[in-house]
Order: structure tokens, then C-alpha cells, then sequence
């Protein structure tokens, strides 16, 4: 049987979750260059909308694994799973087989790991073998404008696009079912996501792709999605335009790009 994944492009709103300097409470927001730009609610109440939505699958991202304890974030993960019917994606200070393991008993479908490859890339391989590549998705920040000033901390995070093909090719070996390409450059900007280094990592990999970082307007995810990114996930989109997935399915659809109705 054909999974669905393999026929139609996806939609995938991100849920960040940072904590609020107010609250001092977990909260979901929108972020710029990777750096918090707007808190915009609690991740529960926003997972929902996206459920009622339809959004095709979520992703669900721990931003500060450093102040939010993992068993805290784990009640978030509990919560929303527990709301919500469409496949869930969970990220965020992942950095052991057990961490893992733990979203896995909740339930989820995938997890979204990127420093685990510096850190523990066997305990990531433990988890493939356990839980097989689809429950896997490996991420790629880099920072895609090499005009643009590459801070002290993104020095240490980020990867410069060059470096992209070590890294693919390492996620590829350690058998992970999907890459996250996130250009840091372009995070909150709504310019549009950066189509040549998509074009380039499709050109390395057969493994789905999805394009993150940047989309603005309908014309992006056209482009995307038109160049062979299996899905896009997106977190400022539908934060800032007034568009639902409906009519953004329903506009993809009219240039004929195959999306769930």
C-alpha cells in the first residue's frame, strides 16, 4: 500500500514553545533568526486550532530545553497528543535513546532531532533500529545568506550551506526517514525560503524533504513544492496572514500541485 505521504504534499504548522519572560510559563511564539520574536499563546490552545484547521501534521519544538525541565515539556507533549487526531511531531533537547523512547510511549509519531548528530549520533541509531527511520526526522539549521552577520551563538549552532552535504549525507547513514532544512537567514522574515539550496539537497538525497524558513505569501510554497520539496513546515505564516489551510490548500491545489482536500 502507498502511503498518503508519498501522494500528497503536506502542510505542517510548527509549535515553538519557549518560556514566557512575563509568565515565566511555557508558551508557543514565533521567532526571528531563531531568536523569540512573539509569544502568541499556550501550545495546547494552539494545537487545536490547527486541529480544527486540518493542518496535515504538527510539529511541536522545545526552544529552551535548558528552562523547560523535559518532564514539564513532556505534559505539553501529553496534552496536545491527547487533543489532537493528526500525526505529531515532537523536537527539542532530544539528546538520548531514553528521551526518545519517552515521547514514543505518549504516542507520537516522529521526533525531530539536529544536535543529537554531534552529540550521541549512536544513541540515534538505537532509536532508528527501535523505532524504525519514518519516526525519525533530522534537521538542518544553517545560516543561507553569507551576507548577512553569523552571531557568536549561531556560530556554534548553525551550519554554513557548504557544510550541508557532510551533514545529509551523515543523517542518511544513520537512517533517518525525512531532513528539515531550516535557513536561519530567512527564519520570520516571510521572504520566501531559499530555493537554490533546496535544489541542491534534492540533487544529494532521494529522502523527503521539508522546506522550512521564510514563507510569506502563496507564490512560496508554490516554489517549494513546484521544485520537489515533499512538504513544507511552517511557524510565522500562520501566526501574521489571514489565510486559512483551506484556502491555502485550495490555491495549491488550482496550480496543480497535489494537496489533501
Amino acid at each position: 500500500m502507498v502511503e498518503l505521504n508519498s501522494i500528497y504534499k503536506r502542510i505542517i504548522p510548527k509549535i515553538l514553545v519557549s518560556t514566557h519572560h512575563k509568565s515565566l510559563t511555557p508558551q508557543a511564539l514565533t521567532t526571528k533568526f531563531y531568536e523569540p520574536f512573539r509569544f502568541i499563546g499556550e501550545p495546547e490552545s494552539q494545537a487545536l486550532i490547527f486541529q480544527s484547521n486540518g493542518a496535515d501534521e504538527l510539529f511541536l519544538v522545545n526552544l529552551s530545553p535548558k528552562s523547560i525541565a523535559h518532564s514539564s515539556f513532556r505534559r505539553i507533549v501529553e496534552n496536545v497528543n491527547r487533543n489532537i487526531f493528526m500525526p505529531l511531531a515532537v523536537g527539542g533537547g532530544i539528546f538520548t535513546y531514553d528521551s526518545a523512547s519517552g515521547y514514543f510511549d505518549l504516542g507520537i509519531e516522529k521526533i525531530v532531532v539536529e544536535r543529537i548528530f554531534e552529540t550521541s549520533p549512536k544513541e540515534l541509531i538505537k532509536v532508528i533500529s527501535t523505532f524504525g527511520s519514518q519516526s525519525v526526522v533530522g534537521s538542518c539549521s544553517f545560516w543561507g545568506d553569507e551576507a548577512s552577520f553569523l552571531g557568536e551563538v549561531k556560530q556554534r549552532s548553525v551550519l554554513r550551506p557548504e557544510s550541508l552535504v557532510e551533514r545529509v549525507k551523515f543523517m542518511e547513514d544513520c537512517g533517518v526517514g525525512e531532513l528539515l532544512l531550516n535557513d536561519v537567514s530567512r527564519d520570520g522574515t516571510r521572504k520566501g525560503s531559499n530555493l537554490s539550496v533546496l535544489h541542491e539537497v534534492l540533487g544529494m538525497t532521494k529522502l523527503p524533504i521539508i522546506d522550512s524558513c521564510g514563507f510569506g505569501k502563496t507564490s512560496d510554497f508554490i516554489a517549494s513544492l513546484s521544485l520537489g520539496s515533499s512538504a513544507v513546515a511552517v511557524g510565522t505564516y500562520f501566526a501574521f496572514v489571514d489565510q486559512s489551510f483551506l484556502q491555502l490548500r485550495g490555491q495549491l491545489s488550482n496550480h496543480g500541485i497535489r494537496v489533501r482536500m
